[in-house]
């Protein structure tokens, strides 16, 4: 695939600065219809960040997809080395989708076996099941679709906001990896000031005493 998805989350302030790097360098210099980073800029940039190993998009699943288990755990292999098991959950997800179900065993085994910790998640396109409709229509409306079109794209009812005991029923056998789900937020401190601006500060060559002077000469 030309990318694949990946979930980074900020434990600290030194995490969210990596993350503002990571995204500007997808935008600045990865750009291909879509902001994409490479395993180079993850790894210089890996302090302060908590990852998970993503949707069914994800880079262990698109292998395990492919009958490919092997190359699935030298990423996971990989994302070890750039985060350590610490900062290292395997994601589970089920939308009812049949390619989902196909990766959870494997993703277990693997996780398992070099013992990364677990975690259960759920995509939340919209708040409530029943939005699945008004949210439906608005994806016709971004893309230029009718709601008849049968090649469009779609999101099943399962992508709102689910309850504990809804997740939990998902995955009876995996109690530890709900657990992880709130570890995890316990772990994420960020602190952040708002109502003022955090841009970042440049160096002034010689002859200039302010940045807005330099900016204009620009």
């Amino acid at each position: 695939h030309k990318y694949t998805h990946l979930v980074l989350l900020c434990e600290n302030n030194l995490g969210w600065e990596n993350l503002i790097k990571i995204v500007s360098r997808g935008h600045l210099d990865g750009f291909y219809y879509k902001p994409r980073v490479d395993i180079a800029t993850l790894r210089e940039f890996s302090r302060g960040l908590i990852c998970l190993t993503g949707c069914v998009s994800g880079p262990m699943q698109e292998w395990i997809l492919q009958d490919q288990p092997e190359t699935a755990e030298e990423v996971l292999l990989e994302l070890i080395d750039i985060y350590g098991k610490d900062n290292l959950f395997v994601e589970l997800q089920d939308h009812e989708l049949e390619e989902e179900r196909r990766c959870t065993p494997e993703l277990v085994r693997l996780a398992r076996k070099h013992d990364v910790g677990l975690v259960v998640t759920n995509d939340a396109h919209f708040l409530n099941e029943d939005d699945h409709d008004a949210h439906d229509i608005l994806i016709c409306v971004g893309t230029g679709n009718k709601r008849m079109d049968s090649k469009r794209m779609r999101y099943p009812k399962s992508v709102y906001f689910k309850s504990e005991e809804e997740m939990r029923a998902l995955f009876p056998n995996l109690p530890q990896a709900f657990e992880n789900t709130v570890k995890i937020a316990e772990r994420c401190n960020l602190t952040f000031t708002f109502g003022k601006y955090h841009l970042p500060q440049f160096p002034l060559p010689e002859g200039y005493t302010d940045s807005l002077t330099y900016l204009r000469d620009l």
